[in-house]
This record gives C-alpha cells, structure tokens and sequence, in this order.
C-alpha cells in the first residue's frame, strides 16, 4: 500500500509540474523535454511449493513439541483458541513469561497465503522461504507490536504465524519480532514435514 502511495504521490507531483517540465518555449518553437522515469512496480509473489501439506483436521496445539518450544522459550501454553477471521481456523497460543513475548499458530483452511498479496490487506508483505517453502513476512507499520509469517502449505490453505510484544518496554523492534515469527515458523514446518 505504501509503495503505491509513493508511485501516486510521484505520478502527482510529475504531472503538477508538467507545464514547467514538458515544454519550453525557444525562439517561438516549442521544444518537448522527456521527464525522468517511473520507478518499476515490483510485485510480490509465492515460489512453487514442493509438496503439499494439508491442514485440515489436525491439532494447532500439537505442532510443536516440547523440545522446541524449550528451545523457543515459549514456557506458557498451549492455549486453543480459533480464528473467526478465517472460518475459526484451530489456533494456539504460547508466551514466554519471562522474556515477555507471545506466538501463535493458526491452520487457516480456507484461503491461500496469497490472501495478503491484495491490497485490500493492507499490510506490507515479503516473500521469504520457511522450511522449503514459499512464505510471506506481513506487517502492518501502524501497529508495530506484532509481526506475521503465512507459509505456503497447500491450495487454500496457510499456516499463519503470529509472534508478538507481550509488555517490553521498549518495545523490540519489528525486525525482531519477523525474526522471532520465522523461527517458530521453521519449527512448525519441521514438524508438520514428518
């Protein structure tokens, strides 16, 4: 959404001083200048994915075993839970009470990752690899608390990573909190492969 703010806002100023920029008058004659050059569009999208890894039926709270979550830190947990915003997809939900800090899957069965590449979402998202396979980093810079990855899985279906700022202050940065989410990312996919 950003970027198209920029491109509109860049396209506007260009055109606002077309009158000064396009011609130029010289002895009598109009001479045309060329404006500078758009910047690209840049688009993001999801490689192929290897495999299929469906979803439906299983456990959110089953997916990490004790072993990761120890070496994630995540000490509070498992809490079920779902997700009325993707047809109570099963989610769930740990914290690390002492580093104050909070993960969350969710085992969204009825849309694609692909879902946040609209500009409808309204989110800035990036294409990184967890695990083998294609994901998203999303974030919404107007609330900085949080940060999400959507691995690609299956037609339809995405595994979506919440990590979060359960009361630090300061606050961690974003940055951090994507690199907290790929992790328990790339734990889940671990186990969601075998």
């Amino acid at each position: 959404m950003r970027r198209w703010l920029v491109l509109l806002l860049t396209t506007l100023t260009l055109c606002a001083s077309c009158t000064s920029l396009g011609y130029k008058e010289t002895a009598g004659a109009p001479v045309r200048r060329t404006l500078p050059p758009l910047p690209p569009v840049t688009t993001v999208s999801l490689p192929p994915r290897p495999s299929n890894i469906p979803l439906a039926g299983r456990n959110a709270c089953k997916i990490l075993k004790q072993e990761q979550l120890s070496q994630l830190s995540l000490d509070r947990g498992p809490l079920p839970d779902a997700e009325k915003g993707f047809g109570n997809a099963p989610t769930c939900s740990y914290r690390n009470s002492v580093g104050r800090f909070g993960a969350r899957l969710a085992l969204v069965t009825v849309s694609g990752a692909d879902v946040w590449l609209s500009e409808q979402a309204g989110v800035e998202a990036r294409a990184i690899t967890v695990g083998g396979f294609g994901a998203l980093t999303v974030t919404n810079p107007n609330q900085p608390d949080f940060c999400n990855v959507e691995v690609d899985v299956a037609d339809g279906q995405f595994l979506d990573v919440l990590y979060r700022n359960d009361g630090n202050n300061p606050a961690p940065s974003q940055e951090t909190l994507c690199k907290g989410a790929q992790r328990v990312a790339e734990s889940a996919m671990t186990s969601l492969k075998r």
